[in-house]
């Protein structure tokens, strides 16, 4: 299990999965094809972790209830029978029926797995009108940035990242890192285990991700917590890492642009040993920009962008859906 996956999930769902990982590996068999179909998972349990329930009661007081009664109670008492057996199913490709033994001796079975349903997650975000005061611009921007940086921090706040997802009046600030040694540049390449499945098999200049709470929980700067804690749970670079920031996208032509916004910073350094930690999800080379070219057209928007910036080209983006 990834270090991300692992750190938003309760101890017991983890060591579930652990379980019927070992369990596998022990007996030497991998369930596949029509054999995957009559294969499900039997777990027992009590009503879930400790230390999950009063969390989720916690966030719950705070921030008050959930829109569906059924998911709340989900958060509240993380009992749900695929909540433990949904990560066993995705991990081992089995797709027979859930079962669970619950405390007190009833079976529990859920439909075939299809979605982990997981503790809400809550993301930092910033109101449109905040981060453009005197205009949106679009594209990849590199002046200004000072300013924008400070109406981040003093404009912030977080909300469920299932209610942004698909509302662009408030975008999911993303810190976004492009690494580079030299003349070479880090690319990377989105795998079919992507928590991302809108930019599957897709091409990136640099790694980035999501600011939560717990980013932010006694940091200075949120923006640079998020940043350093993203980084770390997505590359393996043992070398001393300081950053500037390169510039910002707002790109409005694509679903996943048009509810995020992009802080890009550039890495540069002098030791060429970087990897990809979670090896399932990415893959992942140092390469001069002309060796990329050849990607260009399987890129995500925003790695086109910064592309193009990177390369000293106008970028045709910016130039098709700048406004005046």
């Amino acid at each position: 299990m990834d270090r991300k996956e692992a750190r938003r999930i309760d101890k017991f769902i983890a060591f579930a999965v652990a379980g019927a990982t070992m369990a596998l590996n022990d007996a030497g068999w991998k369930p596949e094809g029509e054999e995957a179909e009559e294969v499900g998972v039997l777990i027992g349990s009590g009503i879930g972790g400790l230390t999950f329930l009063g969390e989720q009661h916690r966030k719950m007081i705070e921030q008050g209830p959930d829109l569906d009664p059924g998911r709340q109670l989900l958060q509240v008492c993380g009992a749900e029978p695929i909540e433990q057996g949904g990560p066993a199913h995705q991990r081992h490709g089995i797709h027979g029926a859930n079962h669970r033994l619950a405390k007190a001796g009833r079976v529990a079975a859920s439909r075939p797995y299809t979605q982990t349903v997981a503790p809400r997650e809550n993301v930092l975000v910033v109101p449109r009108p905040l981060l453009f005061p005197e205009g949106e611009w679009r594209g990849f921007r590199d002046t200004g940035l000072d300013t924008l940086l400070e109406r981040i921090r003093r404009g912030y706040h977080f909300r469920p990242r299932s209610e942004v997802e698909e509302d662009p009046t408030e975008p999911q600030i993303i810190p976004y890192v492009v690494f580079r040694h030299q003349d070479r540049y880090f690319l990377t390449h989105r795998l079919r285990r992507s928590s991302e499945r809108r930019l599957r098999h897709l091409y990136s200049l640099g790694v980035g991700g999501h600011i939560n709470p717990e980013d932010v929980d006694g940091a200075a700067d949120p923006i640079d917590a998020g940043l350093r804690r993203e980084w770390e749970e997505e590359v393996v670079y043992e070398g001393t890492v300081s950053h500037q920031l390169l510039g910002a996208i707002n790109d409005q032509t694509t679903d996943v642009g048009r509810v995020h916004f992009g802080l890009i910073f550039l890495v540069e350094e002098d030791r060429a040993e970087i990897s990809i930690r979670e090896v399932d999800k990415l893959a992942g080379a140092l390469l001069p920009l002309e060796a990329m070219r050849s990607y260009y057209l399987d890129m995500e928007s925003w790695s086109q962008l910064i592309f193009d910036h990177l390369a000293g080209q106008p970028s045709r983006s910016h130039q098709l859906l700048r406004e005046t």
